[in-house]
């Protein structure tokens, strides 16, 4: 177990205005839209020395998970302590609860090539295989997913590496539905990332991060209907040349936080679809002094935004909610 200094995350949970922060520059905010932060607040660091983290999710029971995945576990922040709480854990790259209140994983590739699979914790502690195939193929490397009510998982499946143990020919975006069946829902994305769920499940939204390709950064949404299936699918923001999205989530009101850009353009980018859900436009931009691939809203009020970076955690203490999740174990 290793100690991070329980004053830092003491602050990460209760953040005033003036709390410091390394980024680069000041929060941007168009002037016609509200504070979603407190003056003067900016991102913390809380926890370092990891090598990738990944998928953090807010345990009910007041602690931070997520993944350090080239070191194969799952790690635990809880009062300014780091612990490792699964190890191995298939390189975990996301988190989640379904419904039912049942922790959900993404095991990823690299190295040992992970487990590469969608997993699910069972009530005695156990991890059991969601889904690890398509068509009797494994998985490229799943990174990231979302459920919706009915207990259905979206997930993403790139490869960002070791490409010649590709079963599959394509990198494609999926659905798991309750009895284990699998659904691909489009390959038209070049390397699909990060995803939500809208909270009326009405829309998908999924990152195109190719990063290392020529293909261009941009925030896509898809229409689902009552089965599932994707329509129209359009994109609602580009990144251009930029590093696009890696990992996002929602606050309560809709708006995206998502994590994207490196160099003097990382940070949290603050997205708001429009109506019809055809197009988003930044509100806001959080900087960071490191390239951030994930974050989760967090906290006994879920205010504090939880960031992660390849090395480090940050919180920033927020003037919003993040959506609820299921209660856990």
């Amino acid at each position: 177990m290793t100690r991070v200094g329980r004053a830092a995350f003491a602050a990460a949970a209760c953040l005033a205005s003036g709390a410091t922060t390394g980024a680069r520059a000041p929060v941007l905010r168009p002037p016609d839209e509200p504070p979603l932060l407190a003056p003067g607040v900016r991102p913390e660091k809380i926890a370092g020395g990891f090598e990738h983290a990944e998928g953090p999710l807010w345990h009910p029971d007041g602690y931070l998970l997520f993944g350090d995945t080239p070191r194969d576990r799952i790690v635990k922040l809880q009062g300014g302590d780091v612990s490792v709480w699964r190890a191995p854990a298939g390189r975990t790259t996301a988190l989640g609860f379904d419904p039912a209140g049942r922790l959900v994983a993404a095991e990823s590739h690299g190295g040992s090539e992970g487990a590469r699979r969608i997993s699910r914790q069972q009530a005695d502690g156990t991890w059991v295989t969601v889904a690890d195939r398509f068509e009797g193929q494994r998985f490229n490397s799943p990174n990231d997913f979302a459920i919706d009510r009915r207990g259905r998982i979206y997930f993403t499946d790139p490869r960002y590496s070791q490409r010649e143990t590709m079963e599959l020919d394509h990198e494609s975006v999926y659905r798991i539905d309750p009895d284990g069946s699998v659904t691909r829902l489009t390959d038209q994305l070049l390397r699909p990332n990060g995803i939500l769920l809208t909270a009326d499940d009405r829309t998908l939204l999924v990152a195109d991060n190719p990063v290392v390709t020529a293909g261009r950064g941009a925030l896509w949404a898809f229409d689902l209907d009552a089965a599932g299936a994707v329509q129209h699918g359009r994109v609602v923001y580009d990144f251009h040349s930029n590093r696009g999205i890696d990992g996002m989530t929602e606050d309560s009101a809709g708006r995206i936080w998502a994590c994207a850009g490196a160099g003097p353009d990382a940070g949290v980018y603050v997205l708001a679809l429009d109506p019809t859900r055809t197009t988003a436009r930044l509100i806001q931009r959080v900087p960071l002094p490191e390239t951030p691939t994930n974050c989760t809203f967090g906290g006994p009020d879920r205010a504090t935004l939880y960031v992660l970076s390849d090395t480090s955690v940050y919180a920033l203490r927020t003037q919003v909610h993040g959506r609820p999740t299921p209660p856990g174990k």
